[in-house]
């Protein structure tokens, strides 16, 4: 987390984490104020700092690579559909409570801009899906799914995901925020099949940096994914070895795969993390 940067985890309220968190990133956006215009978006018009940002199309973002805002009730057509793991295994180092700040912030703009979105909340079994209207109520009724929610259950969430996705008809932008902490090559199948079907599939995986701590991994046990064998041996430098191969080795099939693949360290707050996703989109 940058030296100046909100801790969120000091907000408890949803709504004041979001707002607070996306005028810091806002304001930083455009070091140089400017307008312009576009052929292709022709109801639009560039961001210039200091715009309200709930006019901000992230939508228009994503297709283009400019930072946009509405001049007229024109939408795209593209739905949202965020999915929040929440198995057990997120719950370390606060990294559930990061990825409920990431989906409410995407929701909150969805919101703001009256866009229609979906979200499931699950982990082994589906806990919560709903597809929203417009208006106040619908981030409401978010704010109180995801501030309510719990990381319990197993990782095992393939079924959870396949129950999502059959109801997920039109074109959508389907983010998935979960630390995959099981089965990667069964997620990463499960995105590309939406790739497929002419979604955009994006995936934030988080990781801690506690979770790569000396002090952890001298104590604890490695578990291999594709055979399920535990290993007790193996110093520090070894165990360090086995995630970096685990890190490069998701994010390049994610990538092969045609999915906007994001590893977050939730240390990092989250002003590094959506440039850097905003930076890939303009690729």
């Amino acid at each position: 987390m940058r030296k100046n940067e909100i801790d969120f985890r000091e907000i408890p309220d949803l709504f004041l984490r979001s707002r607070l968190i996306l005028k810091g990133y806002l304001s930083g956006i455009h070091e140089v104020p400017y307008k312009g215009s576009s052929a292709e978006f022709s109801q639009y018009r560039e961001y210039v700092l200091g715009d309200d940002f709930s006019k901000l199309d992230w939508k228009a973002y994503l297709r283009s690579g400019k930072y946009y805002v509405k001049e007229s009730d024109d939408e795209t057509n593209a739905g949202m559909l965020f999915l929040l793991d929440s198995s057990a295994s997120m719950k370390f180092a606060g990294k559930f409570e990061y990825a409920k700040t990431l989906v409410f912030l995407f929701a909150y703009v969805c919101a703001k801009q009256n866009d229609i979105f979906s979200y499931a909340i699950f982990s082994d079994s589906l806990k919560a899906y709903r597809k929203t209207g417009t208006g106040r109520s619908a981030i409401f009724e978010a704010a109180r799914d995801i501030a309510s929610a719990e990381a319990l259950g197993g990782t095992e969430m393939l079924k959870s995901l396949e129950k999502v996705f059959e109801k997920t008809k039109e074109s959508s932008f389907v983010f998935l925020i979960t630390d995959m902490g099981d089965d990667e090559e069964g997620i990463i199948d499960a995105m590309a099949g939406m790739r497929v079907r002419r979604h955009d599939s994006i995936i934030f995986r988080l990781s801690s940096r506690r979770e790569e701590s000396r002090e952890l991994l001298d104590r604890a046990s490695l578990r291999d994914v594709e055979t399920g064998a535990i290993s007790q041996g193996g110093g520090y430098s070894e165990r360090m070895d086995a995630i970096n191969e685990r890190n490069g080795r998701i994010e390049r099939e994610a990538l092969s795969r045609g999915i906007d693949y994001n590893h977050v360290y939730i240390e990092d707050g989250f002003d590094s993390p959506l440039s850097k996703f905003f930076s890939r989109r303009m690729k």
